[in-house]
């Protein structure tokens, strides 16, 4: 039995998958993914933290199970790409954003921590179904952190988009979304797994540096992507997305249809 502990956000865990994927490929069976609570990550990954991922998590067919960490030694430790990431931001002196660390994709130092070759994240690492009754057109999501430039044009989407669009994540991001941008209706969805079905079934997922775009980048799903010019860390290159760091990213979105 093959085991992987891992911590962290739970984008980070979404951005371990190609690496996970390479690593039940390569041994020719699927993985055990053990979740370990971390203190230095921004939240503890508790079990009802990561609950919400465990349905998508498990429907992959390189994942057997999804668990607690025992506290017994696994035969990988996939947390230990995060010291490396650190001291190379460290080395750039204070300048993360002009650091070429800083744009380093998560997915890309996980995958180079355990020595997965690059092609695994040129490649969907997430098979998932659309819903059988379709998905609006447009699919909004914007956590509460991690915003781009303010003249990104999140209300431009929103006035040409508002009559084919949803928006997926937490009522509080919901709320926060519609303040500031117009009212784009809310579609609860009772999981991670429920939420990329809903993407998948979509035309063009809308969204900033989240777990829902990390899904969306694992899906290889058309999508503009708010960039946080601080730590721009989920730019994996593609033809169909666009990274948005200011208005043009509206005009750049229409190539994508």
């Amino acid at each position: 039995m093959i085991t992987v502990n891992h911590g962290g956000d739970l984008g980070d865990l979404v951005y371990f998958l190609p690496t996970a994927k390479w690593l039940a490929e390569h041994h020719g069976e699927p993985i055990v993914l053990e979740i370990q609570p971390l203190r230095i990550t921004r939240q503890r990954l508790t079990p009802d933290v990561y609950a919400p991922l465990v349905p998508l998590l498990e429907s992959q067919d390189y994942i057997r199970e999804v668990r607690p960490w025992s506290g017994e030694p696994c035969t990988y430790n996939g947390n230990t790409w995060r010291m490396t990431a650190l001291r190379a931001l460290h080395e750039s002196r204070g300048q993360r954003e002009t650091s070429p660390a800083a744009r380093v994709p998560l997915a890309e130092w996980q995958r180079r921590q355990l020595g997965a070759p690059p092609r695994c994240l040129e490649q969907p690492w997430l098979d998932i179904a659309p819903p059988p009754n379709g998905s609006p057109a447009i699919v909004f999501n914007r956590s509460l952190r991690y915003h781009g430039p303010k003249d990104f044009p999140w209300a431009r989407f929103v006035e040409a988009h508002r009559h084919e669009s949803c928006f997926i994540g937490l009522q509080e991001e919901h709320l926060a979304f519609v303040e500031a941008f117009g009212e784009v209706p809310y579609l609860p969805t009772a999981d991670l797994l429920e939420a990329a079905r809903v993407i998948r079934g979509s035309r063009l997922f809308i969204g900033n540096q989240s777990c829902c775009f990390a899904i969306c980048e694992g899906m290889k799903h058309p999508a503009v992507l708010e960039v946080w010019r601080s730590y721009p860390n989920c730019c994996i290159e593609r033809d169909n997305v666009v990274h948005g760091v200011g208005a043009h990213a509206f005009e750049d979105s229409q190539e994508l249809r």
